[in-house]
């Protein structure tokens, strides 16, 4: 068997669909899946560099979408011990032609390992995430990417010190921000789109005061 049926095989029972839900939970929170579905990163909407938005995002907006190492570890250092990844949806998807800028015409033709997930701090999601990550990038110690199941990306991708990360895009949404950042490992290339959501800014100002 080839390398791509052995890992399509290994991953169609264990696909998780948000088709049927109503809602997604961190515990008490609830998200609807209409809006959920948004949360996307090659939603085709107006992404672009800090400096291309005015008026920009305030310091404290900044704070989060601007920082340059691990938001996993900051989240962790953020909920006092209470640091959860609730995986709504993973799987295997054809690739789109929205995905032509960040990865050229021939990776996004390929099938793609998709991964939603919220990131969450006492019991309230903070963060919706998408990571999009081309097959031919899923070789060698990164097959790992997609058996992750509830253990957060950022804790694998940055513990590799020769990991680089583009400058993120960043898009307005109606009460919140979200980025998209291209990171490079060994050679490969993935997608990664982080929401952030206004609980987390609420728990930011909360800390602070």
């Amino acid at each position: 068997m080839s390398d791509h049926g052995r890992i399509t095989a290994a991953h169609r029972v264990g696909k998780i669909v948000t088709s049927n839900l109503v809602v997604l939970n961190c515990r008490g929170y609830k998200l609807t899946v209409e809006n959920y579905r948004g949360y996307r990163a090659d939603a085709d909407l107006s992404w672009r560099r800090v400096e291309q938005h005015w008026p920009r995002p305030s310091p404290i907006w900044q704070q989060s979408l601007l920082a340059p190492g691990s938001l996993t570890h900051r989240l962790q250092a953020l909920s006092g011990g209470t640091f959860r990844v609730r995986v709504v949806d993973e799987g295997w998807v054809q690739g789109s032609a929205r995905t032509i800028p960040v990865f050229g015409k021939r990776k996004a033709a390929q099938i793609m390992w998709s991964r939603h997930v919220l990131l969450c701090g006492h019991g309230e999601p903070w963060v919706a995430a998408h990571s999009l990550i081309p097959f031919s990038s899923i070789q060698g110690s990164l097959r790992q990417l997609v058996r992750l199941r509830d253990r957060p990306l950022g804790g694998f991708l940055f513990r590799h010190p020769q990991l680089r990360r583009d400058e993120p895009e960043l898009v307005r949404l109606p009460d919140h921000w979200g980025r998209r950042s291209v990171f490079h490992l060994q050679g490969k290339s993935l997608l990664v789109a982080e929401f952030f959501l206004p609980a987390l800014i609420a728990q930011i100002q909360q800390q602070r005061y």
